[in-house]
């Protein structure tokens, strides 16, 4: 049965008690308390060498004192020769004195069964469908230089991550080209590689998942079970390897999965997600250690909020597990994960004169009534760098023509036509679709479609297709309606399929009313900049910096095309001095964030905004996050504040373009 294992391993037997001896010795003089905290982040899927060094400052600030580092396959080795990756051996050494220099220890991670997008790359021993193929000769012989590899530039580390998570396909794989059960296959794999790693001087850690059976255990990660009954290779497995628990929605029921291992003799870690307190809270009150997993970078993704709050969150319930259940303000894990990330503030701690701004009802009338409704949802006072600061919102909202208003005034019916001048009719507007219809859904419908599955649909903003479904039908339903824009749903029956499956994204379509009057000509003018406010200003010393606390009340449309993606313009800033006038262009998800919908903000690179950053947010409901954003205007040549103008741009004035507090620094 064990014909086909890896030649070399009689040779790895024989020096196996030696070497075991003589790091028993080592370890002994280690100290053997592992860490109660540590973050989980990747190296794997990308270079984000800026967010990776904004954050580890910020983890142990935030109360970490380990790191989890998943390289995977994505940092030169010289084990794995010819393969491209995006670290290098120095990016690496750089990111692990920082860790060091922030007196976090550094746990190295890999994905060594399954999983191929954190497995090492080397093409004879990795299937890109399933991971790694371990029955290939020599596959034991590379990863044992693999592991020795990271280990030295990773210090001689106490622990080494090898994941094994979700591996279903790579254990039947290579358990029916081995000739082995999958559990014994399972088993075997697991004790190869503690011992590689013992050969190490360090400990090996592996998810628990594909050795937990859901037949005994009824939990969503409990993968062990039928059909492969992997599971039973726990019984088989050094008591020494590190039983890693993951599980995102953790309750008091699932207290025995965890107990299964320890019951075993295994040493236990918990790792959360983007739910941690229950589960860093029933660590705390036995003393287990977390590593709260990420699974994005936290300060680069949209969405990037919860990410950050659940960081935030592991850190408070794993220190102070008995932390208000509820978390109002004052405590607020989103903007305490903000502070940590840009602490400290850049510059705002030195001397600065705040200039508050009052809404004129002269240039938009219509300006009360938002600000009423505003002034109920923002405190009245916002702490920010340590001073208090009076909150006087400016908006900016002028109505403008949208594709309702003008829906309003088309006869019908209407027809919508692709680029080779085929038509078909367009059976209703903002209404349920019946078989074989094609329907058209506008913002004033709501945020989704609200279709079912049996259809397809077609994105569209300003005549130019953003997203459709193309031939997948059957997984056309629900889709998000654009600000701006409009979306083309058609059922699966008729001739229906035929025709949108046409449509190829960035094409232009028309869509025409009875009269022959498209909806789309001409599309607004979003980018023409209208009469705004310039607010007089005398500063008595030069100004190097303006801070502007602001946000949009709606969300803006954001327009793709085939080589990029295009950020609206909300409006700009234009400043005054004796010597000098310069102007600020503000973009949509660049420089300014909707009111409604966090967003980290992101550079045209795709790295974090260095000038931006969360200034205040409260808490609401499920998740409903209100916020404010800081940015920063550097002026090139500083002088005397004159006067300060802000223009909103068409598209800006729309979305309600919101300007709270502004202040000066010198």
């Amino acid at each position: 049965m064990f014909k086909k294992l890896n030649k070399g391993t009689s040779a790895i037997k024989k020096t196996l008690p030696l070497a075991l001896t003589v790091l028993g010795s080592v370890h002994a003089a280690t100290p053997t308390k592992p860490p109660e905290l540590a973050l989980y982040l990747h190296l794997s899927w990308s270079k984000s060498e800026a967010a990776l060094k904004r954050i580890i400052p910020a983890a142990r600030r935030l109360g970490y004192d380990a790191l989890v580092l998943e390289i995977g396959g994505n940092v030169e080795l010289d084990a794995q020769p010819g393969v491209r990756a995006a670290w290098s051996q120095k990016d690496l050494r750089a990111l692990l004195a920082l860790a060091r220099a922030n007196r976090l220890e550094v746990i190295p991670c890999a994905s060594l069964l399954g999983h191929p997008d954190c497995t090492p790359r080397l093409s004879p021993y990795m299937d890109g469908s399933f991971g790694m193929k371990l029955w290939e000769p020599g596959a034991y012989e590379f990863l044992e230089r693999f592991i020795a590899e990271v280990c030295r530039l990773f210090g001689r580390p106490r622990y080494f991550h090898a994941r094994m998570d979700e591996s279903q396909q790579a254990i039947a794989e290579n358990s029916k080209r081995l000739e082995m059960t999958p559990a014994e296959f399972l088993a075997d794999h697991v004790r190869r590689i503690d011992e590689i790693v013992r050969r190490q001087g360090a400990r090996l850690i592996i998810y628990h998942d594909m050795l937990l059976p859901a037949e005994q255990v009824s939990i969503g990660t409990a993968l062990g079970g039928a059909p492969l009954n992997c599971w039973s290779a726990v019984e088989d497995i050094p008591r020494d390897v590190i039983i890693n628990f993951w599980l995102y929605q953790f309750g008091s029921a699932h207290a025995g999965a965890v107990e299964f291992f320890t019951r075993r003799g295994f040493e236990v870690w918990l790792s959360p997600w983007l739910a941690p307190e229950p589960m860093s809270q029933w660590a705390a009150e036995r003393n287990l250690p977390v590593i709260a997993t990420t699974w994005c970078d936290p300060t680069g993704l949209a969405h990037y909020e919860a990410n950050l709050r659940a960081v935030v969150l592991a850190a408070d319930f794993r220190r102070k597990p008995h932390l208000p259940g509820r978390l109002d303000l004052p405590y607020d894990p989103l903007l305490r994960g903000v502070q940590a990330l840009s602490a400290p503030e850049p510059k705002i701690t030195r001397a600065f004169q705040q200039l508050e701004i009052i809404s004129p009802e002269t240039h938009f009338p219509g300006a009360a009534s938002t600000m009423a409704g505003i002034e109920r949802e923002l405190p009245r006072r916002l702490r920010w760098g340590g001073r208090r600061w009076a909150v006087r919102p400016v908006v900016f909202q002028k109505p403008r023509e949208t594709l309702d208003d003008r829906l309003k005034r088309a006869k019908l019916p209407l027809k919508v036509i692709r680029p080779d001048g085929q038509e078909h009719l367009i059976n209703g507007v903002n209404r349920g679709r019946g078989e074989a219809e094609v329907i058209l859904y506008t913002p004033a419908f709501g945020p989704h479609t609200g279709t079912n599955m049996f259809g397809g649909e077609v994105v569209i903003l300003d005549g130019i297709i953003q997203d459709a479904t193309g031939d997948v039908w059957g997984s056309g339903g629900g889709c998000a309606i654009p600000p701006g824009g409009c979306v083309l749903s058609g059922h699966c029956a008729g001739d229906v399929p035929s025709f949108l499956s046409q449509f190829k994204m960035y094409e232009p379509i028309r869509i025409m009313d009875a009269d022959g009057k498209d909806l789309f000509d001409p599309p607004p003018d979003d980018s023409k900049l209208l009469e705004g406010i310039r607010v007089p200003v005398r500063t008595r010393e030069p100004v190097r910096d303006i801070w502007l606390l602001h946000a949009t009340l709606d969300e803006m449309a954001i327009r793709r095309s085939q080589s990029q993606v295009i950020k609206p313009l909300v409006g700009e800033v234009v400043t005054e001095t004796p010597a000098h006038q310069q102007r600020f262009e503000l973009r949509y998800r660049r420089d300014v964030a909707s009111w409604r919908v966090a967003r980290w903000l992101l550079d045209d690179k795709g790295q974090p905004a260095d000038n931006v950053w969360l200034a205040w947010a409260d808490e609401r409901g499920y998740g409903d996050v209100r916020c404010l954003w800081a940015t920063r205007l550097a002026l090139s040549k500083p002088g005397r504040l004159l006067s300060l103008a802000f223009r909103p741009s068409a598209a800006g004035a729309s979305a309600g373009w919101m300007i709270t507090a502004v202040a000066v620094s010198r």
